[in-house]
């Protein structure tokens, strides 16, 4: 069960991510064909060169390439959140697919370093008392290897 929840945990932050890189990316794209369409009027003015306006189409082309990608990406990771939860993979589509924020993670869950995160595990906590009881059984072995000694009297008072 927590496997599953973190693998829906997961693909949720990479479709949101994912949504924002696509946002991203189309803003470029108006910005690259604002551009473009610059260069063009610059060239007519005689102030660029044909050079100019082909590099710019080329620029403009690429960042239209950059676009597919992200959109696959992210239906893709809408059908499998989808299937992970148990739905039909088109199911969640309408829901999903308004832009938002990538989600932050609450203060409460920060751990902190690595090593206390480590720590608080219970597997991690037992398999110390366990590393803790061997060592004090090598303990009790060592001592076994040593000679023993016992004293017996009797002390008391005569009248």
């Amino acid at each position: 069960m927590v496997s599953l929840l973190a693998e829906v945990a997961r693909n949720y932050v990479e479709l949101r991510g994912g949504q924002q890189r696509l946002e991203v990316a189309r803003r470029d794209l108006k910005l690259q064909q604002e551009e473009l369409e610059l260069t063009r009027t610059r060239y007519l003015g005689g102030v660029a060169t044909e050079l100019d306006v082909t590099r710019d189409a080329a620029l403009l082309a690429a960042q239209q390439a950059v676009i597919p990608p992200l959109e696959t990406a992210t239906r893709s990771t809408m059908y499998a959140l989808a299937v992970l939860l148990g739905l039909q993979p088109g199911a969640l589509v309408a829901e999903l697919s308004p832009v938002a924020n990538v989600p932050v993670v609450p203060p409460k869950f920060r751990s902190g370093y690595p090593r206390n995160l480590l720590r608080r595990r219970p597997d991690v906590r037992r398999a110390e008392r366990q590393l803790a009881a061997e060592t004090a059984r090598i303990g009790v072995a060592k001592a076994e290897w040593f000679p023993k000694l016992s004293l017996t009297g009797d002390a008391g008072w005569k009248v």
